[in-house]
């Protein structure tokens, strides 16, 4: 149970669901017309956590190195199976990283 996690990952999964209550307010699903897209959903989430969980940003290293990122407009159900690809969140992340890296904080 994440009740029972250490500290530190309970803050992150915390920063995590709270982002997604601001974003639910900050971009009202009916105003568009289609969802927010996950990676952006979730990899905004991940992002404002603060921190990579080791394995997580070792798949995305693998996946640049190994030049299987895919294009951000093709990730939705990227990763095939049942559930959304932990890949989706992670390259939402390293989206979100790049746009404070080049255009700061304010940027997001």
């Amino acid at each position: 149970a994440p009740i029972d996690d250490p500290p530190d990952r309970l803050y992150g999964l915390i920063v995590h669901e709270l982002t997604h209550q601001f974003e639910f307010d900050i971009i009202p699903q009916g105003l568009i017309r289609r969802s927010v897209p996950l990676w952006v959903n979730e990899g905004l989430s991940d992002y404002e956590r603060g921190q990579w969980e080791p394995l997580d940003l070792m798949a995305v290293r693998d996946a640049a190195i190994a030049d299987i990122i895919p294009k951000m407009t093709e990730l939705e159900g990227y990763g095939g199976g049942g559930g959304p690809s932990r890949l989706i969140y992670n390259l939402g992340h390293a989206v979100f990283e790049f746009i404070e890296a080049k255009f700061g904080k304010e940027g997001i």
